[in-house]
């Protein structure tokens, strides 16, 4: 079973994902879980316990996201940029009390 690119779209499009960051932590998920379900389907190893589809998904998924959310933080740019006039009134009259006020702001966007 693999997806198109129609289907991945419009999950993004549905669950709110607007980087690439995002998407790629869900296109993992979405690809390597059902490949390695059919591998283990053709095996027969799912006929001799066929209670543990579910069990081995959910794992799958919990691994897989544990090494891609660190991974694609470490790949996509994790820095924004944002100009002094769009932030909080606070902030815009402590920056423009400095001597050489920054014309732009830079932040960590995190996860």
């Amino acid at each position: 079973m693999l997806l198109s690119f129609e289907c991945i779209v419009n999950v993004r499009e549905h669950e709110g994902v607007t980087e690439n960051k995002d998407l790629m932590m869900l296109v993992t998920g979405m690809v390597l879980v059902p490949l390695v379900m059919n591998k283990l389907d053709q095996r027969g190893a799912l006929k001799k316990i066929p209670w543990a589809n579910a069990p081995i998904q959910i794992g799958l998924v919990g691994l897989i996201l544990t090494f891609a959310t660190p991974m694609c933080c470490a790949i996509f740019q994790q820095q924004a940029s944002i100009k002094p006039t769009d932030v909080e009134p606070e902030l815009q009259n402590k920056i423009r009390g400095m001597r050489n006020p920054p014309e732009i702001l830079y932040y960590n966007k995190g996860l």
